[in-house]
């Protein structure tokens, strides 16, 4: 008895491998890492979404142990893109928390360092894109969102592995919105040395909720 497995390919022969192909691919190497770390294979929404980058041609760094460069920090999905800045930031001395994926209410990472809270929105793009103002005005409807259940102010920040407009530099600094955009964001990724493998580890530990990330916000000056 033979079965036939219908295998979906590009007809216009854009792409070099199969929808099948990729998708084993990607399930085998997730499999590695989750057996190598120690950790869940990730949920598959975020499958997805990878695979679907890589039918693109975006493909994630596969090597764990190695410190990201620009052209990895530019290939990655969004979400490891806000997982990377949870780790740099705390690098730096932040305790961070990584907010649920949808429905965050217009921050990415919480941060908490002397005694300042920040909602920080990550905009992961083509290096060569300008982010324009919106961002700053998701940034201060997520100063409203967070501040009265935190019963605590905010600072907010903004990160790109892109560039600024000048319209949202000019309005970031009307409003106290801190920047940190590609030239800032690599030169203090290079000083970190932060590795794939780590990436993966804090991508793991992301809330669930919106109250979730209230939540474990608050510890930090609850006590």
């Amino acid at each position: 008895m033979f079965v036939y497995l219908p295998i979906l390919r590009d007809s216009t022969k854009k792409l070099q491998k199969s929808f099948d192909e990729g998708l084993h691919e990607l399930i085998a190497e997730k499999q590695h890492q989750a057996q190598e770390f120690l950790t869940p294979l990730p949920e598959e929404d975020r499958l997805g979404e990878e695979l679907f980058g890589r039918m693109r041609g975006q493909n994630p760094p596969t090597n764990s142990g190695e410190p990201l460069t620009s052209e990895m920090v530019d290939s990655l999905p969004a979400h490891l893109f806000e997982a990377l800045v949870a780790c740099l930031l705390e690098n730096e001395g932040y305790q961070t928390v990584l907010t649920v994926r949808s429905n965050d209410h217009g921050a990415d990472v919480l941060g908490f360092n002397e005694g300042d809270v920040w909602i920080i929105q990550v905009k992961h793009t083509r290096r060569d894109m300008m982010i324009g103002s919106v961002a700053m005005s998701d940034l201060m409807a997520a100063r409203m969102s967070y501040s009265t259940p935190l019963s605590y102010s905010v600072r907010l920040m903004a990160v790109t592995n892109g560039n600024f407009s000048a319209e949202t530099e000019r309005e970031a600094s009307q409003h106290g919105i801190s920047l940190l955009d590609r030239r800032e964001l690599m030169s203090r990724l290079r000083a970190a040395s932060i590795t794939m493998g780590r990436v993966y580890t804090r991508e793991t530990d992301r809330c669930k909720s919106f109250d979730e990330g209230v939540k474990a916000a608050r510890r930090w000056f609850d006590g």
